[in-house]
């Protein structure tokens, strides 16, 4: 039954993986920001080199200031998102990444953020909506898939979990960690055999 998803869920959120997850999620942000010429994205690049150094107060002022001046300056919006997500300020955050994508609704990172956001404010489905979206624009969005899996195990889709699974890893095939997810959701099917294949799959290509 899905008595054990929550052991499969628990089994999917490494918190140093995640941190060094989000870590890339951040550095992507700075590096595909477009970039104005005029003084928002003078303001907007100074966020984001105050995001670097996690300076998120000072991250923060520079995207609000960017925003004030050009309030559809979408990147600065997103990166206004996710310094208030990581300040644990869930709605505000949302709020930003919701105007970004009313102006541009093919953003993945910021359908990623609002998934988080959402997963933060306990809300299971809007968080798989999202990061479901974020993979449609964006297939090969890693963390994204992380953290599908997770929503899902956590909700009891478990064969649904296992479809997601399938996919990152035909994306992914070198991943330890979903060969690991992989193995997690048998153990729940109670296909042992196959869970042990999948365990030692992941500790060959660690």
């Amino acid at each position: 039954g899905l008595h054990g998803s929550n052991d499969l869920h628990q089994g999917m959120n490494p918190p140093t993986r995640c941190a060094n997850m989000f870590a890339k999620l951040k550095s992507a942000l700075l590096k595909n920001a477009a970039r104005p010429a005029d003084e928002s994205g003078n303001l907007k690049r100074q966020g984001d080199e105050h995001l670097k150094r996690d300076e998120l107060h000072d991250a923060e002022e520079c995207y609000r200031r960017a925003i004030a001046m050009n309030p559809d300056y979408v990147d600065a919006c997103v990166g206004l998102g996710f310094v208030l997500s990581e300040k644990k300020q869930y709605s505000a955050a949302a709020q930003q990444l919701r105007h970004a994508l009313s102006i541009d609704p093919g953003i993945a990172d910021a359908h990623y953020l609002l998934g988080t956001t959402a997963k933060n404010q306990g809300d299971e489905v809007q968080s798989i909506e999202h990061f479901v979206r974020a993979l449609d624009i964006k297939p090969d969005f890693e963390l994204a898939y992380r953290d599908l899996i997770a929503a899902l195990g956590q909700s009891g889709q478990i064969q649904r979990a296992k479809e997601v699974i399938d996919t990152a890893i035909s994306h992914f095939p070198e991943s330890a960690e979903f060969q690991f997810y992989l193995g997690n959701v048998l153990s729940v099917e109670e296909d042992y055999a196959s869970a042990v294949t999948c365990y030692q799959r992941a500790l060959s290509t660690k």
